[in-house]
């Protein structure tokens, strides 16, 4: 963990930043298209075309970002479906509490995950290819290279993050889209206010609700002295309905201008990732415009704390299953 972009500060931070975020412009990640479409197609494909109800988390939202992820890094097709279980497992990360089988299962999975990208990563030091784990381990910054345990951490915050992200964003739009039918409605008719629509869905029905810092310095914030080495929750729910900064925050408004929510976060921790969450929501969605015709409806679902290992503040709000109908 003390090797993950996420608990590093400058300078080491942005010499790590400046190497991985070379796989993730947006001119590189637009590359990715083709590939992203035909996962798509086959995990439709694999929908009974019979059936009027899938669970959108679990067949769609969740395979998803754990092929492309896997696709990106490397690993090969056979063990696809360990890289999807894995990315379950991390879905699900156990907070404060948890019962220990589930705890152990947990810390299993990750051991597993570490042991086998270990491998990929010796692998491809001796005999590199064309994949994001041998362009990390020859790319160079100020004459210095990621460590093992560097790519390792990042491996780790790619499978774990990049599939939270998506999976919760893609399930967030289903919601969204159930809740406001006049916007799926909107969207079929306009194509091109699509990414704007999925911005707003970011802003309305964030994933990520809040996120922990700490105080580098003792500081003045909203007229409140914060002291050195203080931690704080920076709710980012909140933020994103600040009715100081959008007009109108609680309605949920698709072609939103401008849109300048926090939910990828901001700053030099901003998520590396976003570019390739957007892209795969919106791949997905054109694809299932197609296949899912009419109004979309969602019988009744329940929101799920879904808390990870830190702070139970911090944690995500989502659902671990998508009930989603179609019309005919």
């Amino acid at each position: 963990m003390r090797s993950s972009l996420q608990f590093l500060d400058p300078p080491r931070h942005h010499q790590l930043r400046r190497l991985v975020s070379q796989a993730f412009t947006p001119r590189v990640v637009e590359q990715l298209v083709a590939h992203i479409t035909s996962v798509v197609s086959e995990l439709l494909d694999s929908l009974h075309s019979s059936d009027r109800l899938i669970d959108f988390a679990t067949q769609i939202a969740s395979p998803l970002p754990a092929l492309v992820i896997a696709s990106l890094l490397g690993v090969s097709p056979h063990r696809q479906n360990d890289f999807r279980r894995w990315a379950d497992v991390a879905l699900a990360a156990p907070g404060p509490g948890a019962p220990q089988e589930i705890a152990t299962a947990y810390q299993r999975a990750k051991m597993e995950m570490a042991e086998y990208m270990t491998q990929i990563i010796e692998e491809r030091r001796v005999e590199p290819r064309d994949d994001l784990i041998s362009h990390l381990i020859t790319a160079e910054i100020e004459g210095q290279r990621l460590t093992g345990w560097e790519l390792l951490s990042f491996c780790e915050l790619l499978l774990i993050n990049g599939n939270k992200s998506t999976f919760h964003l893609m399930n967030a739009i289903v919601l969204c889209f159930d809740r406001y039918p006049e916007a799926l409605a909107h969207v079929r008719a306009r194509p091109e206010v699509l990414p704007g629509a999925i911005e707003e869905v970011l802003r309305f029905l964030a994933p990520l609700k809040a996120t922990v810092r700490r105080t580098r310095e003792k500081t003045l914030v909203g007229g409140r002295q914060l002291a050195k080495d203080q931690e704080i929750v920076a709710w980012i729910e909140s933020a994103n309905h600040d009715e100081n900064h959008f007009d109108s925050p609680e309605q949920f408004m698709i072609e939103r201008t401008p849109n300048h929510h926090l939910s990828f976060g901001f700053g030099i921790h901003a998520c590396l990732g976003s570019h390739l969450a957007r892209l795969e929501a919106r791949v997905a969605l054109q694809a299932m415009f197609e296949r899912f015709a009419g109004q979309w409806s969602i019988p009744d679902v329940f929101l799920d704390a879904l808390k990870g290992p830190g702070p139970s503040t911090a944690g995500i709000m989502g659902v671990k299953h998508l009930p989603l109908t179609w019309e005919a």
